[in-house]
């Protein structure tokens, strides 16, 4: 998979911004947005670890 477009700058501030949204629905008490926000979450550090190893194979 390349991901040579995708800076990695753009993945950690995707982070920082789901678990903003995270903490905001907790916040608020809004179980649906909570539950988004922790999958989200999820898949940012993955597509991070893809990044890295494909970049560091390539």
């Amino acid at each position: 998979m390349n991901l040579d477009w995708l800076p990695v700058w753009l993945i950690v501030a995707a982070m920082v911004v789901t678990a903003l949204v995270w903490f905001w629905a907790a916040h608020r008490g809004l179980r649906e947005f909570r539950k988004c926000a922790a999958v989200a979450f999820g898949l940012w550090p993955a597509l991070l670890v893809i990044k890295l190893v494909s970049h560091f194979l390539a």
